[in-house]
Formats: structure tokens, sequence, C-alpha cells
């Protein structure tokens, strides 16, 4: 499993619940994995230091080294 952080600004306040936050997280994940399978969000930190939020995701289908793919 590859794991990235993203840091996603809530300047404008436009994330209003944490249902926007998590489309933009796996909107985000799956840019930075460049795939369309589904993006696992693992941890989501609250940050006062840059309102906004720290989030965790996961490529859970993926496994470069080893070989492991998901099944289809």
């Amino acid at each position: 499993m590859r794991l990235k952080a993203l840091v996603i600004l809530n300047d404008r306040e436009s994330i209003k619940d944490l249902g926007d936050l998590l489309k933009i997280a796996r909107a985000e994940g799956q840019k930075l994995f460049h795939t369309r399978e589904n993006i696992q969000v693992l941890e989501v930190f609250h940050s006062h230091l840059v309102n906004g939020f720290v989030v965790v995701i996961g490529d859970e289908w993926s496994n470069n080294r080893s070989g492991v793919t998901k099944e289809r």
C-alpha cells in the first residue's frame, strides 16, 4: 500500500462537513496515484495552524514491489 499525506485548506470555509472533505481527499488521491480505483482515507486531522485538514490516504489496490493487485 502506498501512503500520502494531503494538506487540504479550508480558507473559504467551503468544506461544510466530513462528506465534503472525504470527496476532496479521494479525488486528489486518485490524481496523485494515477488511478480510478477507490482511495482509502486512513486518518483525518484538523489543523488550526493551516486552517484546514491533514488527511492520510492510501492506494489499497496496488503494491508495486510485491506485484499484488486487485482481483477483478
